[in-house]
Order: C-alpha cells, then sequence, then structure tokens
C-alpha cells in the first residue's frame, strides 16, 4: 500500500490498495500536525507526531522536535518548565517553575507505564522532599506536571505544592467548563481571572489562556489548563477534584496545589496530583459508566443502573489518572460497602475523508487491549460493537443510555461470530471486530462515525452473579490520549471513490 498523503488530515491517513481500492485509517486523537514554521529539518504542512524528547545540548534540557506543541523539560527540577503552543494559529509560550530542590532529572522510557501513557518522561527524584517526586510526561494531546507522593511519604496534614507561573503577554486568562460555554456567553458561563488576586480553582472549569481582546478568540485560539485532578493507587482508583490557588506574591505569580488531609488520610498506596496543558480540545473518547451500591452516596440495584437514563452515571475522556484507560465492562456490585459498576465504551472516528460518493466494501474497528479480569466466564463474558447515538456535538453524563439504539439486546454492528469473548482472548494486543453490512450502515462519509462498546450481560442485562464484594468481566484498553499512534484505536476503512485518483498525486505519493 502506499499512502495518498496529499489526503491526509490531522486524524487519518488513505492509502492507494493497488487494487482499485483505497483504504482510510481513521484515529480518534490527533496524528497528525501542521509544521507551518518548518521546524525541525524545515518541511512545512501536515506531518507525523513524534513525542520522543530528545536532548538539548545548548539548553541542558529535553524537547520535541515534531509536534503541534513544543515542550521543554529542564535538567533540574527548580528551573523552568515550558509549554510552546503552536496549533493553527497561535505561538504562545506558558512557563512554569516548581518551588522545589536542585535535583537532576531521569529520563525514563517504560512504555507499559500507565503513568507515561507510552512516551518518554523525567523523572526527578525527591524534588519535593524524600519520598515525594515531580514527573514531567505526556499523553497525546498534553504536558503533564504530576507531583507523586510515596505511600511511605503521606503527611497526616495538608501538603502544599507550588510552581511559579508565567502566562504570555498581552493574554487573558478565563475560566469555563469548555470550550463552548466560552463562545456561546462569554459573560455569564465563563469569566476573566484577575492575577492581581488570589483564586482558588475547585470545580471541573478549565482555564483557557487566550487574546486579551475577546473578539480575537476563536474556535482553537487559546491554551488549555485542564482541571487539577489527585488520585491513589487503590484497586478502585479514588480520584477527586484537588484544590489549586493561583495567587500573586511581590510581582511573581503562582499556583499552588493541595493535597488535603482528608484524602491523604483515606487513600491506598501512593498519591499522585497533576496539572495538565494541551494546546486544544482533547479527543472524545472515553467511558460511560453507573456505579451499582456502595459509591459514595449511589445504592442502586442492577437493574436501576443498567438501565440509568443517564442521571446517575458519568462520562470519563480518560483525563486525570493514568489518563488513556478505556475500562469496560460489568461488575457485580453485591451489597452495601462493595463496588459494581456498568461501564460502555465511546469511539468517534472523523471519515468525513471518505467522501459523500465512496462505496464502503469493508469497515474494521481495532482497539488495543493492556488488561482484564475475568469472574463469570458464564459465556456472557463477550464484547459486541453498537452504535452510539449521543445527541450533542460532545458526551456528557446523560448520554450513558444512547450506547445502542436499545439498553437490552442493542442492534450489533457485528455478526454473532466476531463477538471478541474475553476470557479466551489474550491481552497486549488489538482486539478486532469486522463490521457486518448494518455497521458499515453507521459510517459517516462526511462526518463523525461513532461507535459504541458494550460487555455481554450488560447487552443482555443479566447481571454477574459470582456474588463477590468486587467482582466483574472488564477489560481495559488504550484512548486516544496514549500517546504514539501504534496502539491507537482506529477504524479501518476499505472503499471505492468515484474521483479516480490525480496523476500528479501518484506522483506526490512517496515524497
Amino acid at each position: 500500500m502506499i499512502e495518498l498523503k496529499p489526503k491526509r488530515s490531522l486524524t487519518s491517513k488513505t492509502f492507494d490498495n493497488e487494487d482499485g481500492s483505497l483504504k482510510l485509517e481513521a484515529h480518534v486523537g490527533h496524528i497528525h500536525y501542521d509544521n507551518k514554521l518548518g521546524l525541525g529539518d524545515g518541511v512545512k504542512g501536515l506531518r507525523g507526531i513524534d513525542w520522543t524528547l530528545q536532548w538539548d545540548e545548548k539548553r541542558q534540557g529535553w524537547f520535541f522536535q515534531y509536534h503541534s506543541f513544543q515542550p521543554f523539560i529542564p535538567r533540574y527540577a527548580d528551573d523552568w518548565f515550558e509549554f510552546r503552543d503552536l496549533f493553527q494559529d497561535k505561538d504562545q509560550t506558558i512557563k512554569l517553575k516548581p518551588v522545589c530542590g536542585h535535583v537532576e532529572g531521569l529520563l525514563v522510557n517504560d512504555p507499559d507505564n500507565p503513568l507515561y501513557a507510552g512516551a518518554n518522561a523525567v523523572v526527578y527524584a525527591d524534588a519535593f522532599g524524600k519520598g515525594i517526586d515531580l514527573i514531567a510526561c505526556f499523553t497525546r494531546s498534553t504536558f503533564r506536571k504530576i507531583v507523586r507522593v510515596h505511600e511511605g511519604s503521606k503527611l497526616s496534614k495538608d501538603m502544599l505544592f507550588d510552581f511559579e507561573v508565567q502566562f504570555p503577554d498581552g493574554t487573558s486568562v478565563f475560566r469555563a467548563e469548555d470550550q463552548d460555554q466560552i463562545e456561546a456567553d462569554l459573560g455569564k458561563v465563563a469569566y476573566e481571572v484577575d492575577l492581581s488576586k488570589p483564586k482558588e480553582f475547585d470545580t471541573l472549569k478549565q482555564c483557557f489562556v487566550g487574546p486579551g481582546n475577546v473578539s480575537d478568540w476563536t474556535k482553537e485560539n487559546f491554551t488549555r489548563l485542564r482541571p487539577f485532578f489527585v488520585w491513589d493507587s487503590g484497586k478502585k482508583t479514588r480520584k477527586e477534584i484537588v484544590k489549586a490557588i493561583l495567587f500573586p506574591n511581590t510581582e511573581r505569580l503562582f499556583l499552588r496545589k493541595v493535597i488535603t488531609k482528608e484524602f491523604l488520610e483515606s487513600s491506598i498506596g501512593d498519591v499522585y496530583t497533576d496539572g495538565s496543558i494541551t494546546p486544544f480540545a482533547e479527543s472524545e473518547d472515553g467511558e460511560f459508566q453507573c456505579f451499582l451500591s456502595g459509591y459514595g452516596s449511589i445504592q442502586l440495584a442492577w437493574d436501576a443502573a443498567h438501565d440509568d437514563d443517564g442521571s446517575n452515571a458519568a462520562f470519563s475522556s480518560g483525563q486525570g489518572g493514568s489518563n488513556d484507560i478505556l475500562p469496560m465492562g460489568s461488575g457485580a456490585g453485591s451489597g452495601v460497602g462493595n463496588w459494581g459498576e456498568v461501564k460502555r465504551g465511546y469511539l468517534p472516528f472523523d471519515t468525513s475523508a471518505l467522501g459523500a460518493g465512496a462505496t464502503i466494501s469493508a469497515a474494521t474497528l481495532y482497539l488495543y487491549i493492556y488488561a482484564k479480569n475475568i469472574d463469570d466466564d458464564d459465556g456472557d463474558d463477550w464484547v459486541t460493537v453498537v452504535e452510539a447515538t449521543i445527541a450533542g456535538a460532545n458526551p456528557a453524563a446523560g448520554d450513558y443510555d444512547t450506547c445502542g439504539d436499545s439498553i437490552d439486546d442493542p442492534t450489533e454492528g457485528i455478526d454473532n461470530g466476531d463477538r471478541i469473548d474475553i476470557s479466551g482472548t489474550a491481552v497486549g494486543a488489538y482486539w478486532t471486530w469486522a463490521l457486518n453490512a448494518t455497521g458499515i450502515g453507521w459510517i459517516n462519509k462526511t462526518g463523525e462515525t461513532r461507535l459504541g462498546i458494550r460487555e455481554g450481560h450488560d447487552c443482555l442485562d443479566e447481571p454477574i452473579t459470582t456474588g463477590g464484594a468486587w467482582d466483574e468481566d472488564t477489560f481495559n484498553g488504550y484512548t486516544s490520549e496514549h500517546a504514539g499512534d501504534s496502539q491507537d484505536p482506529k477504524l479501518e476503512v476499505t472503499y471505492t471513490s468515484p474521483s479516480p485518483i490525480p496523476i500528479m498525486m501518484h506522483h506526490y505519493m512517496n515524497h
């Protein structure tokens, strides 16, 4: 196969199969970026993203050469970290300097560590004191600065971590839940942060850094600081919004993150808190989940959780925590105080590169699975593909009941023989589903194709019956936030186009 480079998009490649057909390889997250400045080798245009950290001998730190953002990770923890946002028309740099020890960083390459999301990381051991590390790492679209408090170093009091911050000249900082709120009504649903006064952040709102003149704001004309989270290392990760305070001090600006005494004392294992910066709206693949008995104040039986309309559900796009994990399946939740849940995966793909006139002959969904758990191997522990029929542009908790055209026995986009048996299928590899005629009919040739993943007990409305407090049939795949594209969720579509490939395109394909 030969890639047709002029048909590249931010999230897809198209190949000539050399038999009269084409193949679209659609990813959820960005696999290309516009090298508008010709950084690196001087070649401009769409090119593949590379998440490999390289050493800059002159500046004494690490950087990316080919990416829509250019980070700089200093040799020592108490120096300036930089995030240069070059996505679309932007060129603005946010800087942060931890208030910590003069500790040298170590470049770590551990692709199997979920914390690092498949990319290189720099670890500054004991930067904030013995057993308290600073970690600079990445997902596909974000630069993350994580503080890791080891089990033996947790204190029985609030723990504070300060970072000096520099925002680009001429920019302002706004707070909103998402980009759509800013565009809809800046004055009512978002507010400008007064950087001359202390401000506490303790909600899911994001910080948006962009032009000081609101009239200059466009769809992607700002850099995002995502909500700040804290989480632990228990079997069922406990994750909460962490309190963060932005405050001025002697003509300098600082960001303080607070892990509360209460969280530390109730946490299991190591505790983490992060701060993430991203140049664009993150991909919206993730999971819908509804908890059974024993999760906070929610006390639902199987039927109530399974049939929920979204009122008691949640949607997670993989941000916070391990940041690139897509857990799916069904749990038992037997009795108050025990944990059970129903999880449904959501995978949106931009398939507009096909074009309205495309004739599709085959399509295959790929999901890389790295872990699984089977407690009820009763023959209903299989996985299928459904159509996600969410109403809005982005998924929300209320869309829990739209992962499939019905709650019970949803229409499947694959034949029964192509269901994946969880207990009998290996992990550490792609699981693949060949779409049947129904599934192919769900492919949007001019827009977004939205697919869902559901487990057999969930589809059949048959609860797991082992009775254990933590029993579940689940599997974990990587989301689009996993750095690199070799383990991406992807949809491959074989098709023919009424428009022949131009002769000039053939000349360009391999250049």
